[in-house]
């Protein structure tokens, strides 16, 4: 894996930031603290402070995947400037501040547990149908690209994160089942399932067009084969025994419990791997679905650009794949951002979990009993363990 791919997209660059923050025992110093008011400055629509304590703001654990603390003046002075524009030389000394931290901050040796957590919270923030948060926006500034890159090198030559930009594991996949659900039943021989997703794409955009609510409703913002269809989704396991699918979630309910069950694949399945923004592309030029009018509301708050949109036809992926699988840094480098397929269409890939696979065959089974799992936050990092009880 090329620390280039981690510095490509905004959650790779989110997970390095949480990383410093995480790794570092940054989280109760200075870097945090000046990535906090840099992102109050720069947020299109910041978040309410939360909480306000005897030694200032306590912010909700899901900003940073952590608790974060600003002094009350700062903290006050900052709010009351929400509603204009911020001032640029305000803005230029906040990323200055937020660089000089960086500089100072000492990077350790990058454990599994900590590129876990990082991992983990860049994901969980996703979002793909409004504007990027004030964070991202900072991220995404020039004056952070050498501080994210320092951090980049680092994750990208550990041992720990090989498997990021491996293919996918056909000895170890497992489904998640959330809220007590059965195993979703594999896709039948005539890919009934996916050719309705098909139709389910085409009626939406004829009637985004028709009824000219195209850009001004928040709808389906996702591009992954998921609902409305119904076929397995499944991801590997960690080191640690546990599941992926639990830990690696875009826009998940907050789920604190569930089970897995193992997906048994055969030999000799056609599985395309999404390596990189470039597979992700080829894939949509391939077996392109325009989806510009259905869309372009929530692909173009979050990516600034305006234009036609296209997206895999997964009942044309099908007759060539039996699965498609999204590797890790593959996920970092484009999820969330405009890639351009021709010279007038883009696409974006959203609502996609890490290492997940979607399989589009019914040679796919089912085996063995159900494990449950319950999640552990003790130590601020969230861990999944087999329940005990």
């Amino acid at each position: 894996m090329d620390a280039s791919m981690l510095l490509a997209g905004p959650r790779g660059r989110r997970m390095l930031l949480l990383f410093a923050l995480e790794a570092s025992d940054a989280v109760e110093g200075d870097l945090n603290e000046r990535v906090f008011a840099a992102d109050l400055l720069l947020d299109p629509d910041p978040p309410t402070p939360v909480r306000m304590t005897s030694g200032g703001i306590e912010l909700p654990e899901n900003v940073f995947g952590h608790l974060a603390y600003m002094p009350l003046p700062a903290a006050r002075r900052l709010d009351r400037n929400r509603a204009s524009a911020p001032d640029p030389d305000a803005v230029s000394a906040a990323v200055e501040r937020v660089v000089a931290a960086f500089d100072s901050t000492v990077l350790p040796d990058v454990s599994g547990e900590a590129l876990a957590a990082a991992l983990a919270d860049a994901v969980s923030v996703a979002r793909y149908w409004q504007p990027a948060d004030g964070t991202d926006v900072l991220l995404a500034r020039e004056e952070l690209k050498d501080p994210l890159a320092r951090v980049a090198e680092r994750v990208a030559a550990s041992p720990h994160a090989d498997w990021w930009a491996s293919p996918v594991a056909e000895r170890s996949q497992h489904a998640m089942l959330w809220d007590g659900e059965d195993p979703v039943p594999p896709v039948d021989s005539s890919r009934t399932q996916l050719i309705e997703l098909r139709r389910h794409l085409e009626e939406r955009e004829k009637t985004a067009r028709d009824e000219k609510w195209a850009g001004k409703v928040s709808a389906e913002w996702w591009s992954a084969p998921s609902w409305p269809i119904t076929g397995p989704r499944t991801a590997r396991l960690l080191p640690d025994g546990s599941p992926v699918g639990a830990l690696l979630v875009e826009d998940d309910f907050g789920w604190e419990e569930g089970e897995s069950i193992e997906l048994e694949v055969p030999g000799g399945l056609r599985i395309f791997e999404i390596d990189g923004a470039d597979a992700w592309v080829d894939l949509c030029r391939r077996f392109p679905i325009e989806v510009t009018e259905q869309k372009r509301g929530d692909w173009r708050r979050t990516t600034e650009r305006d234009g036609p949109w296209v997206m895999p036809d997964w009942a044309a992926v099908a007759e060539e794949y039996d699965a498609v699988h999204l590797q890790v840094a593959a996920y970092l480098q484009a999820a969330g951002r405009a890639l351009p397929v021709t010279d007038e269409a883009a696409t974006v890939l959203a609502g996609w979990d890490p290492d997940a696979t979607y399989w589009f065959t019914d040679r796919v089974r089912y085996v063995g009993e159900r494990t449950r799992w319950v999640m552990n936050d003790d130590d601020k990092r969230i861990r999944w363990e087999r329940d005990s009880g």
